[in-house]
């Protein structure tokens, strides 16, 4: 029986995926949940599955690849003859490399794959984000210098400074959609294990950031600085890996959903290799 999205499932979810051995940004649960609240994500979740579906635009049912050790094609045709029945087209996403090649050997010719590159995960060594070492990485190190030369403090986030990080977030989200992830990270912070921090100049926040631990990777979900203080961007980003993350070996910053802008700020930090992304399309 389907039923929506929780912190509740947490514990299941992370037993089959750590199973699977998934770990790319879209199967972390703290994004299915976060992203849960937008889309209206609901889960079946048993001793042998853990599958969910979002309805990601009108008409078009986005089913995850099943988790667990059970008939997986039996259950996702269960779901894909029940959208049909509401009308609604059902495709298997976000796919990595990995479970796109797991999901053509279950449904052969039965299902096709689209490539989508608007989603794709930007990962890079930890270490090389630490250290900014190189000439590529030159500049980076150069907006993190100008920062360090403020008088600034480092504060993990905690129950003094959590308010204070929190409102900082919200008023610069971009869109009412981001607003409402970023409450659902906030309000869910200790249940969903997540961590943070902050950066004060003169006791004033000028940027913050909240990420995930999902195996030997850091996923950054927030990352939020004023833009007209330099190197605010670089020195959280920095910061934070060199305070709480220095012990993983990868940071998975996300996708950049198709905006130049972003695009340009994530390949400036010469990604280790990029997380291809796949929906599958049922014939």
């Amino acid at each position: 029986m389907l039923e929506q999205i929780s912190v509740k499932h947490r514990a299941a979810y992370e037993k089959f995926r750590k199973a699977e051995g998934v770990f790319n940004g879209d199967y972390c649960f703290g994004n299915a949940f976060a992203w849960g609240g937008v889309f209206g994500t609901c889960v079946y979740c048993t001793d042998e599955f853990y599958i969910s579906c979002a309805l990601i635009s009108e008409n078009r049912l986005m089913i995850s690849y099943p988790l667990g050790g059970g008939d997986k094609k039996e259950l996702v045709k269960k779901i894909i003859a029940c959208a049909y029945e509401k009308g609604k087209t059902p495709v298997l996403g976000m796919l990595n490399t990995a479970l796109k090649e797991r999901a053509g050997q279950i449904f052969g010719n039965e299902i096709c794959f689209e490539r989508l590159r608007d989603s794709d995960d930007y990962i890079y060594k930890a270490e090389d984000l630490i250290s900014l070492h190189g000439k590529e990485l030159h500049a980076k190190k150069n907006m993190l210098n100008s920062f360090l030369k403020n008088n600034f403090t480092y504060e993990k986030i905690s129950a003094e400074n959590f308010a204070e990080v929190r409102a900082f977030c919200l008023a610069h989200s971009f869109t009412d959609m981001e607003t409402l992830v970023i409450k659902r990270f906030f309000d869910n912070f200790e249940a969903l294990k997540l961590s943070g921090a902050c950066l004060k100049i003169d006791g004033k926040i000028a940027a913050a950031t909240v990420a995930e631990r999902s195996g030997d990777t850091v996923i950054i979900h927030i990352e939020k600085a004023e833009k007209d203080i330099r190197g605010a961007y670089a020195a959280i980003n920095n910061l934070y890996l060199k305070n709480e993350a220095a012990d993983l070996i990868y940071v998975n910053r996300e996708d950049d959903m198709g905006h130049e802008n972003l695009r340009h700020a994530k390949m400036s930090y010469k990604p280790f290799r990029m997380e291809e992304k796949y929906i599958g399309v049922f014939l």
